[in-house]
Protein backbone atom coordinates (compact mmCIF):
# COMPACT_ATOMS: atom_id res chain seq x y z
CA UNK A 1 0.00 0.00 0.00
CA UNK A 2 0.95 3.34 -0.18
CA UNK A 3 2.34 5.63 2.92
CA UNK A 4 2.62 9.22 3.06
CA UNK A 5 6.50 10.34 2.92
CA UNK A 6 6.03 14.24 3.68
CA UNK A 7 3.62 16.56 5.31
CA UNK A 8 3.29 20.32 4.77
CA UNK A 9 0.93 23.13 6.12
CA UNK A 10 1.06 26.90 5.41
CA UNK A 11 2.67 28.61 8.74
CA UNK A 12 0.56 30.65 10.78
CA UNK A 13 0.87 34.35 10.90
CA UNK A 14 1.33 35.14 7.21
CA UNK A 15 -2.16 35.77 6.09
CA UNK A 16 -3.16 32.37 4.90
CA UNK A 17 -7.30 32.03 5.76
CA UNK A 18 -7.26 28.72 4.24
CA UNK A 19 -5.71 25.77 5.54
CA UNK A 20 -4.24 23.21 3.55
CA UNK A 21 -1.91 20.15 3.58
CA UNK A 22 0.09 18.71 0.94
CA UNK A 23 0.54 14.63 1.15
CA UNK A 24 3.80 13.29 -1.07
CA UNK A 25 2.74 9.95 -0.98
CA UNK A 26 4.51 6.90 -3.05
CA UNK A 27 3.15 3.02 -3.69
CA UNK A 28 5.66 0.78 -2.26
CA UNK A 29 5.64 0.11 1.32
CA UNK A 30 8.99 0.88 2.41
CA UNK A 31 9.79 3.89 4.38
CA UNK A 32 11.77 7.14 2.15
CA UNK A 33 15.15 7.71 4.01
CA UNK A 34 16.68 11.53 3.10
CA UNK A 35 18.87 10.12 0.27
CA UNK A 36 15.40 8.98 -1.33
CA UNK A 37 16.21 5.01 -1.22
CA UNK A 38 13.97 2.29 -0.85
CA UNK A 39 11.00 4.19 -3.16
CA UNK A 40 8.66 3.49 -6.12
CA UNK A 41 9.71 5.73 -8.69
CA UNK A 42 5.77 6.72 -9.20
CA UNK A 43 4.67 9.52 -6.74
CA UNK A 44 1.48 11.86 -6.15
CA UNK A 45 0.70 15.08 -4.38
CA UNK A 46 -2.43 15.61 -2.64
CA UNK A 47 -3.58 18.78 -1.37
CA UNK A 48 -6.55 18.88 0.95
CA UNK A 49 -8.80 21.62 2.05
CA UNK A 50 -9.25 20.74 5.87
CA UNK A 51 -12.63 21.96 7.40
CA UNK A 52 -13.22 23.36 10.90
CA UNK A 53 -12.34 20.39 12.91
CA UNK A 54 -13.46 22.93 15.80
CA UNK A 55 -11.55 23.17 19.37
CA UNK A 56 -9.72 20.32 20.63
CA UNK A 57 -10.64 17.89 22.89
CA UNK A 58 -14.36 18.29 21.36
CA UNK A 59 -17.28 15.10 20.99
CA UNK A 60 -15.15 12.01 19.26
CA UNK A 61 -18.51 11.04 17.51
CA UNK A 62 -19.29 13.60 15.97
CA UNK A 63 -19.06 13.59 12.16
CA UNK A 64 -16.89 16.39 10.92
CA UNK A 65 -16.25 14.70 7.44
CA UNK A 66 -12.78 14.64 8.02
CA UNK A 67 -12.50 11.06 7.23
CA UNK A 68 -14.10 11.11 3.95
CA UNK A 69 -11.80 14.20 2.79
CA UNK A 70 -10.62 14.00 -0.71
CA UNK A 71 -7.73 15.87 -2.50
CA UNK A 72 -8.71 19.40 -3.67
CA UNK A 73 -5.33 19.84 -5.80
CA UNK A 74 -3.61 16.62 -7.59
CA UNK A 75 -0.06 16.16 -9.03
CA UNK A 76 1.69 12.94 -10.37
CA UNK A 77 5.67 13.45 -9.93
CA UNK A 78 7.18 12.32 -13.08
CA UNK A 79 9.54 8.70 -12.69
CA UNK A 80 13.49 9.42 -11.99
CA UNK A 81 13.73 10.81 -8.81
CA UNK A 82 11.42 9.56 -5.65
CA UNK A 83 10.43 12.98 -3.85
CA UNK A 84 10.98 13.30 0.00
CA UNK A 85 10.20 16.56 0.60
CA UNK A 86 7.11 19.03 0.39
CA UNK A 87 6.92 22.72 1.38
CA UNK A 88 4.08 25.27 1.12
CA UNK A 89 4.59 28.36 0.30
CA UNK A 90 4.36 30.78 3.32
CA UNK A 91 2.32 33.62 1.77
CA UNK A 92 0.00 31.45 -0.72
CA UNK A 93 -1.26 28.07 -0.41
CA UNK A 94 -1.01 28.14 -4.71
CA UNK A 95 2.51 26.97 -5.03
CA UNK A 96 4.76 24.47 -2.96
CA UNK A 97 7.69 22.44 -3.69
CA UNK A 98 9.03 18.93 -3.21
CA UNK A 99 12.03 18.15 -3.98
CA UNK A 100 14.05 14.40 -4.25
CA UNK A 101 18.02 13.54 -4.15
CA UNK A 102 18.32 15.16 -8.18
CA UNK A 103 15.40 17.39 -9.14
CA UNK A 104 13.05 20.26 -7.82
CA UNK A 105 9.82 20.32 -8.65
CA UNK A 106 7.63 23.53 -8.34
CA UNK A 107 3.88 22.94 -7.99
CA UNK A 108 1.47 25.92 -9.19
CA UNK A 109 -2.62 26.14 -8.67
CA UNK A 110 -3.11 26.42 -12.61
CA UNK A 111 -4.52 23.32 -13.38
CA UNK A 112 -3.98 22.85 -17.53
CA UNK A 113 -4.10 20.37 -20.42
CA UNK A 114 -1.77 17.05 -19.68
CA UNK A 115 1.41 17.63 -21.06
CA UNK A 116 4.05 14.76 -21.17
CA UNK A 117 7.86 15.26 -19.54
CA UNK A 118 10.62 16.05 -21.88
CA UNK A 119 14.15 14.54 -20.34
CA UNK A 120 16.93 17.22 -20.83
CA UNK A 121 20.38 16.45 -21.21
CA UNK A 122 20.49 16.90 -17.12
CA UNK A 123 17.85 14.92 -16.53
CA UNK A 124 15.46 17.77 -15.83
CA UNK A 125 11.52 17.42 -16.56
CA UNK A 126 10.48 20.23 -18.62
CA UNK A 127 7.12 21.97 -16.79
CA UNK A 128 3.72 20.56 -17.41
CA UNK A 129 0.58 18.98 -15.75
CA UNK A 130 0.16 16.47 -13.60
CA UNK A 131 -1.89 13.50 -16.06
CA UNK A 132 -5.66 14.05 -14.34
CA UNK A 133 -6.86 10.91 -16.46
CA UNK A 134 -3.81 8.17 -16.53
CA UNK A 135 -4.64 4.28 -16.81
CA UNK A 136 -4.43 3.50 -12.86
CA UNK A 137 -4.42 6.79 -11.45
CA UNK A 138 -7.60 8.90 -12.57
CA UNK A 139 -9.50 6.91 -9.65
CA UNK A 140 -7.30 8.09 -6.79
CA UNK A 141 -8.80 11.82 -7.16
CA UNK A 142 -12.32 10.69 -7.08
CA UNK A 143 -13.80 14.20 -7.13
CA UNK A 144 -13.29 17.49 -8.86
CA UNK A 145 -9.78 17.65 -7.85
CA UNK A 146 -8.24 20.32 -10.36
CA UNK A 147 -4.47 19.27 -11.99
CA UNK A 148 -1.53 21.10 -10.52
CA UNK A 149 0.56 22.58 -13.29
CA UNK A 150 4.55 21.40 -12.32
CA UNK A 151 8.05 22.91 -13.70
CA UNK A 152 11.29 21.11 -13.13
CA UNK A 153 14.25 23.55 -13.15
CA UNK A 154 17.56 21.72 -14.22
CA UNK A 155 20.43 22.01 -12.11
CA UNK A 156 23.60 21.64 -13.77
CA UNK A 157 27.08 21.46 -12.25
CA UNK A 158 28.41 23.20 -15.72
CA UNK A 159 26.48 25.99 -14.74
CA UNK A 160 27.75 26.53 -11.85
CA UNK A 161 30.93 25.26 -12.32
CA UNK A 162 31.42 23.31 -9.13
CA UNK A 163 29.76 19.69 -8.32
CA UNK A 164 26.06 19.97 -7.00
CA UNK A 165 25.60 17.71 -4.11
CA UNK A 166 22.23 15.30 -3.91
CA UNK A 167 19.43 17.47 -2.50
CA UNK A 168 17.97 17.04 0.95
CA UNK A 169 15.27 19.57 2.37
CA UNK A 170 14.00 22.31 1.04
CA UNK A 171 12.35 26.19 2.04
CA UNK A 172 10.58 29.22 0.55
CA UNK A 173 11.75 32.06 1.95
CA UNK A 174 9.15 35.30 1.45
CA UNK A 175 9.95 38.48 0.04
CA UNK A 176 10.97 41.25 2.36
CA UNK A 177 9.80 45.14 2.02
CA UNK A 178 11.38 47.04 -0.65
CA UNK A 179 12.12 43.04 -2.52
CA UNK A 180 10.45 43.72 -6.66
CA UNK A 181 8.05 40.46 -5.84
CA UNK A 182 7.14 41.89 -2.44
CA UNK A 183 3.51 42.51 -3.27
CA UNK A 184 3.56 39.73 -4.92
CA UNK A 185 1.58 36.16 -3.84
CA UNK A 186 4.13 33.22 -3.39
CA UNK A 187 7.19 35.74 -4.31
CA UNK A 188 10.57 35.36 -2.90
CA UNK A 189 13.08 32.78 -3.12
CA UNK A 190 13.04 28.85 -3.00
CA UNK A 191 16.43 27.47 -1.39
CA UNK A 192 17.10 23.28 -1.39
CA UNK A 193 19.98 21.82 0.90
CA UNK A 194 22.08 19.53 -0.30
CA UNK A 195 24.43 16.64 1.19
CA UNK A 196 27.77 18.64 0.40
CA UNK A 197 26.35 21.29 2.69
CA UNK A 198 25.14 23.63 0.37
CA UNK A 199 22.01 25.43 -0.66
CA UNK A 200 20.66 26.22 -4.43
CA UNK A 201 18.76 29.03 -4.47
CA UNK A 202 16.09 29.10 -6.57
CA UNK A 203 14.36 32.98 -8.28
CA UNK A 204 13.22 34.43 -11.03
CA UNK A 205 13.96 37.01 -13.55
CA UNK A 206 17.75 37.61 -15.11
CA UNK A 207 18.57 35.10 -18.34
CA UNK A 208 17.96 31.67 -17.96
CA UNK A 209 21.55 29.59 -19.18
CA UNK A 210 20.97 28.74 -22.91
CA UNK A 211 18.85 31.64 -22.81
CA UNK A 212 14.91 32.55 -23.09
CA UNK A 213 14.36 30.40 -25.99
CA UNK A 214 16.33 27.42 -24.13
CA UNK A 215 13.98 27.53 -21.35
CA UNK A 216 11.05 27.97 -23.46
CA UNK A 217 12.02 25.01 -25.53
CA UNK A 218 11.80 22.84 -21.98
CA UNK A 219 8.39 24.45 -20.47
CA UNK A 220 9.95 26.85 -18.21
CA UNK A 221 7.72 30.04 -18.61
CA UNK A 222 8.78 33.75 -17.95
CA UNK A 223 8.57 34.18 -14.26
CA UNK A 224 9.15 30.81 -13.26
CA UNK A 225 12.48 29.85 -11.31
CA UNK A 226 15.37 28.96 -12.05
CA UNK A 227 18.56 27.88 -10.33
CA UNK A 228 20.84 31.24 -10.13
CA UNK A 229 23.63 30.66 -7.55
CA UNK A 230 25.00 28.25 -4.84
CA UNK A 231 26.10 29.33 -1.26
CA UNK A 232 27.88 27.06 1.35
CA UNK A 233 26.06 27.22 4.88
CA UNK A 234 27.90 24.19 6.54
CA UNK A 235 31.51 23.37 6.12
CA UNK A 236 31.24 20.27 7.91
CA UNK A 237 28.37 17.81 6.33
CA UNK A 238 25.14 18.34 4.63
CA UNK A 239 22.47 20.67 5.00
CA UNK A 240 19.29 18.82 7.10
CA UNK A 241 16.92 21.00 8.29
CA UNK A 242 15.16 24.30 6.64
CA UNK A 243 12.73 26.95 7.82
CA UNK A 244 12.29 30.39 7.83
CA UNK A 245 10.74 32.14 10.96
CA UNK A 246 10.31 35.21 11.71
CA UNK A 247 12.07 37.99 14.18
CA UNK A 248 9.98 38.30 17.16
CA UNK A 249 10.89 41.43 19.92
CA UNK A 250 11.48 45.21 19.76
CA UNK A 251 14.48 45.13 17.52
CA UNK A 252 12.35 43.29 14.94
CA UNK A 253 12.05 45.04 11.97
CA UNK A 254 8.73 44.76 9.80
CA UNK A 255 8.44 41.96 7.90
CA UNK A 256 11.64 41.09 8.85
CA UNK A 257 12.03 36.74 8.80
CA UNK A 258 15.40 34.34 8.98
CA UNK A 259 16.04 31.24 7.03
CA UNK A 260 16.89 29.28 9.73
CA UNK A 261 19.64 25.88 8.86
CA UNK A 262 20.55 22.99 10.94
CA UNK A 263 23.18 20.39 9.39
CA UNK A 264 24.87 16.94 9.47
CA UNK A 265 27.64 18.34 11.63
CA UNK A 266 25.00 19.87 14.79
CA UNK A 267 25.16 23.79 14.13
CA UNK A 268 22.02 25.58 13.82
CA UNK A 269 22.53 28.96 11.54
CA UNK A 270 20.28 31.94 10.85
CA UNK A 271 20.48 34.04 7.98
CA UNK A 272 18.38 37.23 6.68
CA UNK A 273 16.67 36.82 3.57
CA UNK A 274 20.02 37.95 1.66
CA UNK A 275 21.27 34.76 3.19
CA UNK A 276 23.72 36.86 5.17
CA UNK A 277 24.72 35.04 8.62
CA UNK A 278 22.90 36.95 11.26
CA UNK A 279 23.50 34.06 13.64
CA UNK A 280 25.23 30.61 14.72
CA UNK A 281 24.59 28.15 17.06
CA UNK A 282 27.64 26.01 16.68
CA UNK A 283 29.23 22.81 17.89
CA UNK A 284 26.42 20.98 20.08
CA UNK A 285 27.98 17.54 20.17
CA UNK A 286 24.84 15.52 19.83
CA UNK A 287 24.50 14.20 16.08
CA UNK A 288 22.14 15.23 13.33
CA UNK A 289 19.83 18.32 13.53
CA UNK A 290 16.87 16.89 12.37
CA UNK A 291 14.06 19.25 13.07
CA UNK A 292 14.42 22.76 13.97
CA UNK A 293 10.99 24.50 15.76
CA UNK A 294 10.30 27.57 17.59
CA UNK A 295 7.83 28.60 20.15
CA UNK A 296 4.25 28.75 19.65
CA UNK A 297 3.72 32.53 20.89
CA UNK A 298 6.59 33.90 19.13
CA UNK A 299 8.32 35.58 21.87
CA UNK A 300 11.15 35.00 23.90
CA UNK A 301 10.13 34.70 27.56
CA UNK A 302 12.05 33.76 30.60
CA UNK A 303 15.19 34.51 32.76
CA UNK A 304 18.67 35.83 31.23
CA UNK A 305 20.25 32.55 30.09
CA UNK A 306 23.42 30.96 31.29
CA UNK A 307 25.89 28.36 30.99
CA UNK A 308 24.34 25.37 31.99
CA UNK A 309 25.22 22.37 30.39
CA UNK A 310 28.52 22.10 28.96
CA UNK A 311 28.48 18.38 28.31
CA UNK A 312 26.49 19.24 25.46
CA UNK A 313 29.29 21.58 23.85
CA UNK A 314 31.80 19.70 22.04
CA UNK A 315 34.65 21.89 23.65
CA UNK A 316 37.21 21.32 20.51
CA UNK A 317 34.85 22.44 18.21
CA UNK A 318 36.89 25.13 16.62
CA UNK A 319 33.35 27.72 14.56
CA UNK A 320 34.10 28.50 10.73
CA UNK A 321 32.05 31.36 10.61
CA UNK A 322 32.70 35.37 11.32
CA UNK A 323 31.13 38.02 12.83
CA UNK A 324 27.15 38.24 12.74
CA UNK A 325 25.04 40.82 10.86
CA UNK A 326 22.72 42.92 12.35
CA UNK A 327 21.05 42.47 15.54
CA UNK A 328 19.15 38.79 16.18
CA UNK A 329 15.81 38.51 17.20
CA UNK A 330 14.19 35.35 16.70
CA UNK A 331 11.90 33.52 19.02
CA UNK A 332 13.30 30.44 21.20
CA UNK A 333 13.69 27.07 19.82
CA UNK A 334 13.98 23.26 20.13
CA UNK A 335 16.19 20.98 18.31
CA UNK A 336 15.60 17.46 17.63
CA UNK A 337 18.56 15.21 16.94
CA UNK A 338 19.33 12.14 14.77
CA UNK A 339 20.28 10.54 18.60
CA UNK A 340 16.93 11.23 19.80
CA UNK A 341 17.71 14.16 21.77
CA UNK A 342 15.79 17.16 22.19
CA UNK A 343 17.40 20.84 23.18
CA UNK A 344 15.86 24.22 24.16
CA UNK A 345 17.69 26.86 23.02
CA UNK A 346 16.91 30.77 24.15
CA UNK A 347 18.18 33.12 21.50
CA UNK A 348 18.50 36.02 23.68
CA UNK A 349 21.30 33.62 25.04
CA UNK A 350 23.85 34.26 21.31
CA UNK A 351 23.59 37.98 22.16
CA UNK A 352 24.42 37.56 25.74
CA UNK A 353 26.77 35.12 25.59
CA UNK A 354 27.91 34.38 22.44
CA UNK A 355 27.77 31.11 20.12
CA UNK A 356 29.81 28.88 22.46
CA UNK A 357 27.86 29.85 25.71
CA UNK A 358 24.69 30.06 24.19
CA UNK A 359 25.13 26.14 23.16
CA UNK A 360 26.40 25.53 26.70
CA UNK A 361 23.27 26.71 27.87
CA UNK A 362 21.24 24.29 25.71
CA UNK A 363 18.65 22.53 28.10
CA UNK A 364 18.36 19.03 27.35
CA UNK A 365 14.41 18.60 27.06
CA UNK A 366 14.34 14.98 26.14
CA UNK A 367 16.14 12.16 25.22
CA UNK A 368 14.66 9.21 22.97
CA UNK A 369 15.49 5.77 22.28
CA UNK A 370 18.47 5.11 19.69
CA UNK A 371 15.92 5.53 16.71
CA UNK A 372 16.52 8.66 15.18
CA UNK A 373 14.00 11.53 16.22
CA UNK A 374 12.66 12.57 12.72
CA UNK A 375 10.09 15.55 13.42
CA UNK A 376 8.10 17.68 16.26
CA UNK A 377 6.43 20.37 16.61
CA UNK A 378 5.76 22.97 20.09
Amino acid sequence: GKHVAAVSAPPPGFGVSEVRRAYDTETESEHPDAAGANIAAEQEVYVYDLPDLGPAGGDDDDDDGADDLEPSLIGVVPEGDPQVCVKFHPTTTRELATNGAKRVFFWLADGGERNSAKETDDGASNAGSSPSARSGEASFAGNDARVMRYYSPPVSARDFKQTVGGFTVAAFIPPQIGDISYKEKGGGRCVVGTRDGDVVVFDSGGVPPGGAAAAEAIGIKPGDRRAIKILRLHTRGAVTALGVVAAVGPGAASNQTYLVTGGADGNVRFFDHRLRLVAWFDGLATGRVTSVSFTADGAPGGSQPSPSNALAYDSDYDSDVDGPIGKFAAPDFIIGTDQSKVFGLRSAAFEALGSRGAVESAELLAEGTFDPLVTMTP
